[in-house]
């Protein structure tokens, strides 16, 4: 996460290969492992917004 711009954090769908690449680079992951993280955090979100509130 400390890896990505302020936009990527707001915007996960601004993550093209490029991006990933720096952020996996950054966080000393590989980029599988940052595409499990954004698909988590898109499932997070989206049930976030279901909730009542």
């Amino acid at each position: 996460v400390h890896s990505m711009t302020k936009a990527e954090r707001a915007n996960p769908d601004l993550l093209n290969l490029s991006r990933k690449q720096r952020i996996a680079k950054g966080a000393g992951v590989n980029i599988a492992e940052v595409n499990r993280f954004v698909k988590q955090f898109d499932q997070t979100r989206k049930m976030m917004k279901q909730m009542p509130g």
